[in-house]
């Protein structure tokens, strides 16, 4: 499935008419994909992947807890998106998953 991403606080810095070729795509429940990648297909310009939400053991300090936690793979076109744009939308990705107020609130 694709959706339209608009921008916010210019995190994809691309012009409007290439915005539309993002996709979103959730990762098939197989236990061995644990950690795959979504492939670009002509014309889009970047996929964000996002697995499911399993309990998976962490450290915390210096504890062993089990939190849930889910993998999120970014690919991207090089030629259009720049690098740090990219990390930086991913970590915007997850920090709304982890706090969804952030989205509510704009934060």
């Amino acid at each position: 499935r694709s959706i339209t991403i608009t921008r916010n606080r210019s995190v994809f810095p691309l012009s409007p008419s290439l915005l539309w070729s993002f996709a979103l795509y959730q990762i098939p429940d197989v236990d061995v994909a644990l950690m795959s990648m979504p492939i670009l297909n002509a014309p889009q310009s970047g996929i964000l992947g996002m697995h499911k939400i399993q309990e998976r053991p962490v450290a915390e300090n210096g504890q062993v807890v089990i939190k849930p936690m889910m993998y999120l793979a970014l690919s991207y076109d090089h030629r259009i998106v720049d690098g740090k744009e990219a990390v930086t939308f991913l970590v915007r990705v997850k920090e709304n998953l982890e706090d969804p107020q952030r989205m509510l609130f704009d934060l």
